[in-house]
Parts: structure tokens; sequence; C-alpha cells
């Protein structure tokens, strides 16, 4: 079986600030899969409990939205980014801090090869070594509160353009 290498996964911001030995013990634990492009990585609404890292290809993440038409209501995927192995990106982070469903839908555009971590694993490897542990979960908050900046100002201005669209119509 395909084993990760430390060298593939020290590039990702996730592992920053961890050592030569503790970046060997992550990719001891994690394992590799890959997709053919058109494959589905994740589903909205499913259970997870895995972290995935994006080594190689390009992904799509969409989300289901449900519109109002004149036959009533019509769900559609949309397609919301794509990211590549060069924007040195995880996802699946959320599902390490609860057991909520997947809040988007994750597609292969290309082959793709992911680096797995399950939430067992990651809890295994912080017992083990709380250091890892810590800058690893520091990483993901940091990150997850970037996303949180990003969703205010994209809330904040479609909030002013529907106020606007509206004192006008």
């Amino acid at each position: 079986m395909e084993r990760i290498t430390r060298d593939q996964i020290e590039r990702f911001p996730l592992f920053s600030g961890l050592n030569e030995e503790q970046l060997e013990k992550i990719a001891k634990h994690a394992r590799l899969k890959r997709f053919a492009a058109r494959d589905s990585i994740i589903r909205e609404g499913e259970l997870g409990g895995e972290l995935f890292l994006l080594l190689q290809g390009e992904i799509e993440i969409s989300k289901r939205l449900t519109l109002y038409s004149k036959d009533g209501l019509d769900e559609k995927e949309k397609g919301l980014i794509r990211l590549n192995q060069s924007m040195n990106v995880f996802f699946g982070e959320m599902t390490l801090f609860d057991s909520a469903e997947r809040s988007a839908t994750v597609t292969a555009l290309s082959e793709v090869m992911l680096g797995i971590l399950t939430k067992e694993q990651l809890g295994h490897l912080a017992e083990a070594d709380p250091m890892i542990g810590y800058r690893m979960f520091y990483n993901v908050a940091r990150t997850l509160a970037g996303n949180l900046r990003k969703a205010n100002r994209d809330i904040l201005k479609l909030t002013t353009a529907f106020c606007m669209a509206l004192e006008r119509g």
C-alpha cells in the first residue's frame, strides 16, 4: 500500500510549527487515496470524521441551493470554489470538532490524490504527543477563524447589496 511521506505533508499550514519527527509520526498514520475525475469525494449532508489533504489534482467545492421557481422549489448544486494542490489546502476539518453533517460537496475535477487522517487517528496522535495536538488544532482554529472572517465580509456585502436593491425597488 502506498504511504504518505513527510515531504508531502510538511508544506501544509495545518502542520506549521511541527518538527520532522512529529511530521513523520503524522505521515505514518495518514493513508493515501486516489479519485478519478468527476468522483465524489464527500457529499453535503453525509456524516464525516476525516480530514483530507489535497496532495495532487484539482477539486471543486459546491453547495446545494434551493431556488424558488414558477414550478415550486428546485434544488441545484452550485460550484463555489476550485482548489488545486499548489494551494496546500486541507478540508473536512470541521468534523474533527463535532459529528455534524458535511457542509459541502467536494468533487474531483481531475485525478486527485488525497492524504486522509481520521478523527480517531488525530486523537491518538494528540494523546501520544500533546504538542502535535496543540499545533494542529491551533492551526485548524486559525484557518476556521480566517474562513469565518471572510464569510462575515461576504455576508455584509450581500446584505448591503440586498438593502440597496430593496431601497431602489
